[in-house]
């Protein structure tokens, strides 16, 4: 084929060309670039993401221990708890006491003094006769262990200064 254009057409023509293959190798630049920026920002929200996920792994894993730890936390708490168990039952309740002591007094005796050490009570007060002392020793007998009144409680008839112990055992 034979060209039969001028040359300034045929310079016209090869501009032409030229500028629709910058046109379409800038059009590539740019779709290229537009790509490198979408992916670099799905990228960058990607390892965001996996980052926090690996930090709340982190921070399970600190919190859930190895089960060797846990058990061993676990034998020390209940240890614990069997000592406190055991402190709790070992207590003795006063309030407890001292309302029983209340039931068993008959209404003519009057306590001056109560004393607690450990399980053994002392009591010392005022009862109106020898009658009444003896029921109140009774009473006690029933609902105490060891009861003692000393010889000296039954010597006066009326008006008596008395004195006891006796034992407080735990049920």
């Amino acid at each position: 084929m034979i060209n039969l254009l001028p040359f300034s057409e045929k310079r016209e023509l090869a501009k032409v060309r030229k500028e629709k293959i910058q046109s379409i190798v800038l059009l590539l630049l740019n779709f290229f670039l537009v790509c490198l920026v979408l992916l670099s920002l799905f990228l960058n929200i990607y390892f965001k993401s996996y980052l926090e996920r690996k930090e709340v792994l982190i921070v399970n894993l600190e919190v859930f221990e190895e089960p060797e730890e846990m058990e061993e936390k676990t034998t020390k708490l209940n240890n614990s708890l069997k000592e406190i168990n055991s402190f709790y039952q070992d207590k003795i309740y006063y309030s407890f006491i001292l309302n029983q002591i209340a039931e068993k007094l008959p209404s003519e005796a009057y306590l001056d003094r109560i004393s607690f050490l450990g399980n053994k009570i002392s009591l010392s007060g005022f009862i109106s006769s020898r009658n009444d002392l003896l029921i109140l020793k009774e009473r006690l007998e029933k609902g105490f262990k060891e009861v003692d009144f000393p010889p000296i409680n039954w010597v006066k008839r009326e008006n008596i200064d008395f004195f006891t112990t006796f034992l407080y055992e735990k049920d």
